[in-house]
């Protein structure tokens, strides 16, 4: 097989492989249903923040291990399959644990579990993946391809948001039941996703063979992060972006406090907050492929204050539609993130770009605890103080975002 049909056939897996693992995971949302899932169970905002938390400390800390290994992995495409089959059908195991009728508490505890694992897998074949798409992907398709996995995992997920929305809302279902139906169809459709990975194939060539100098692998990184300027800058915005968005997981529980919300009413507000994800979908592939994943970013920062100003005219104003503005920008904001790796591929090279994408979770590691002392501080000082933090973040955000370089500025530098 040519590399042109590897091409044509990776975009069209890749993309699938995509929209299938977004789609499923519309079902188990960090920003929506889980935080639901995990209050209704345990009643407690910490234990809500602890949920991104857990995800981000589960897929930095394996990604940083296997960096240095990456180029001595023979078949790419099959270990991160290897790893998908094993990992992904994980939260079908879900669906018993809750109709056991077991402690509430054991049943947070033992999806934090699943949940963990299941991304610890996924921060196993994040930058695996990442190379087979940066070497198999031509750069003037990759934001097509990562728009399109979002476009068409949003289409799914109007119709996911829908029965989201008519589980939850159900008076015939019991609480388990509910949670029951939707583990099940998250399992079904992460599963699916593992299968379409089988098909992805990677450009034959040689791998490393050599041993690995663990002590001298990451103490090169300083120097490769001191020497791109344009990366030190992603940095900084990237790590001021995780305070900006600090409430996104917690908009509908903050609706639910500030207005008192029934539970038709949080429903639709996940709904709508799913809705901003397709929406986000098209807006930043589109802006990706016409501006620049410069322009990703700064939009994503700028969306994060309007965000945050608006949960202030929620909680000081009680403008209840200003709730509902949130939600929607919630979900645009959460996927804003492929401007951010986009952005590492255009500023990195072929040969080093797996070490920039390991020394980019080392260097947001430390903020991987944001979330949950935003759940802390929500219990123990009000929304006001994280809605403080995530608007002067965001004002900081759009003006380091300013400073990144056009897609022009980065070929001309690449042509001097």
């Amino acid at each position: 097989m040519n590399q042109s049909s590897i091409t044509r056939r990776n975009f069209i897996f890749m993309t699938a492989e995509g929209a299938l693992i977004f789609l499923g995971l519309t079902f188990l949302d960090s920003n929506t249903v889980v935080p639901v899932f995990v209050y209704t169970y345990a009643g407690s905002l910490q234990l809500v923040g602890l949920v991104n938390t857990i995800r981000a400390v589960a897929m930095l800390l394996p990604a940083v291990l296997i960096g240095p290994y990456v180029p001595a992995i023979r078949n790419v495409p099959r270990f991160i399959a290897l790893l998908t089959l094993t990992f992904r059908p994980l939260f079908l195991l879900m669906v018993p644990v809750v109709l056991a009728g077991v402690n509430p508490r054991l049943v947070v505890w033992t999806f934090f579990g699943i949940f963990a694992a299941f991304f610890i897998s996924e921060g196993l074949i994040g930058v695996p993946w990442w190379e087979v798409f940066s070497r198999t992907i031509p750069p003037g398709s990759r934001g097509k391809l990562l728009g399109l996995q979002q476009f068409l995992s949003g289409i799914g997920n109007i119709a996911g948001g829908f029965l989201i929305k008519a589980i939850l809302e159900s008076e015939r279902l019991s609480v388990p039941a509910k949670y029951a139906i939707i583990f099940a169809i998250a399992g079904t459709l992460t599963t699916a996703s593992a299968l379409a990975m089988l098909m992805v194939r990677d450009f034959p060539g040689e791998r490393f063979s050599g041993s690995v100098n663990i002590k001298e692998y990451f103490g090169r990184m300083p120097g490769y992060f001191i020497k791109n300027r344009e990366y030190v800058k992603l940095t900084a915005v990237q790590i001021v972006s995780v305070f900006t968005g600090v409430m996104v997981p917690f908009v509908t529980l903050f609706n639910k406090t500030v207005f008192d919300l029934l539970d038709r009413q949080i429903s639709t507000l996940i709904f709508i907050q799913i809705l901003g994800a397709l929406f986000g979908g098209i807006l930043w592939g589109g802006v990706s492929n016409r501006m620049g994943n410069k322009h990703v970013i700064l939009i994503s920062q700028a969306a994060g204050l309007l965000l945050n100003l608006l949960g202030f005219a929620g909680l000081f104003l009680g403008i209840r539609p200003a709730g509902y503005a949130m939600a929607f920008l919630g979900g645009i904001y959460s996927g804003s993130w492929l401007g951010f790796m986009n952005y590492i591929l255009d500023v990195t090279g072929e040969k080093e770009r797996h070490i920039y994408l390991v020394i980019n979770n080392i260097t947001n590691f430390p903020f991987s605890f944001v979330s949950y002392l935003a759940g802390v501080a929500a219990t123990k000082l009000g929304f006001g103080w994280v809605l403080a933090a995530g608007l002067s973040s965001a004002c900081l955000g759009v003006g380091i975002s300013l400073f990144l370089k056009s897609p022009k500025e980065l070929y001309a530098s690449d042509s001097q």
